[in-house]
């Protein structure tokens, strides 16, 4: 049975398969998001006032999704 992060990974692109060391399923469209999403979660995880923005913008377009991310740490 697959582990659901394994079915994961291999949908973004993440986990590939390959044969003789080439990779037979590439998915570099994924990979690439994946990029973009991971550089957008360190900016705004780096200071509370970039918290505190995203959270208004995502109260504006009322985006239920963000309620899922892990809110900013002050580790102080």
């Amino acid at each position: 049975m697959h582990d659901v992060d394994k079915v994961g990974q291999s949908a973004t692109g993440r986990l590939t398969r390959s044969k003789d060391k080439k990779v037979i399923n590439p998915f570099p469209e994924g990979v690439l998001l994946l990029k973009k999403v991971h550089k957008q979660a360190v900016y705004f995880s780096q200071s509370p006032k970039r918290w505190e923005n995203m959270m208004e913008v995502a109260d504006r377009v009322r985006c239920v999704s963000v309620s899922c991310i892990v809110p900013y740490n002050d580790a102080t």
